[in-house]
C-alpha cells in the first residue's frame, strides 16, 4: 500500500505510471505491506488461472522468489514502472524513497 499519496497518468516510461501528489523526502517510507490492499498469490496458482490473467499478474505483480509468491498491488502500485535509477527502494514489506521525489514525479523502481 503507498503511504504517500499518489495518482496514475500516462507514463513517459510505458503506457501509464505512478505519480507523486507530494514532496517525499529520501529515507521516508513510501509503501508498505498491508493485506488488504496488497493481494498475495502463490505461483502454484497460476495454473488454476485464465492465461491472461496470469499474463496480468506476471507484468503487474512483484514476484518474491523466496516464498514463491507473486504481491499485485490494488492502488497506485499496480502501474508502478521500472526504472534503471529508481526513486523507491524496497526491504522486505516496506519501501523507502532513495532521494527526494517531487510533485508531479513518477515513483519507479528496479523489477531486477
Amino acid at each position: 500500500m503507498l503511504l504517500v499519496p499518489h495518482y496514475v497518468a500516462p507514463s513517459q516510461i510505458h503506457g501509464f505510471g505512478c505519480f507523486s501528489s507530494s514532496n517525499v523526502d529520501k529515507g521516508e517510507r513510501i509503501w508498505e505491506f498491508h493485506p488488504l490492499i496488497d493481494r498475495v498469490i502463490h505461483e502454484a496458482d497460476l495454473a488454476s488461472l485464465p492465461v491472461h490473467v496470469v499474463k496480468l499478474i506476471r507484468n503487474h505483480a512483484e514476484f518474491i522468489p523466496d516464498e514463491n509468491v507473486f504481491r499485485l498491488a490494488a492502488d497506485g502500485d499496480f502501474f508502478m514502472n521500472h526504472s534503471n535509477d529508481p526513486n523507491f527502494e524496497l526491504f522486505g514489506n516496506h519501501a523507502t524513497a532513495r532521494r527526494t521525489i517531487f510533485i508531479g514525479e513518477e515513483i519507479t523502481c528496479d523489477y531486477r
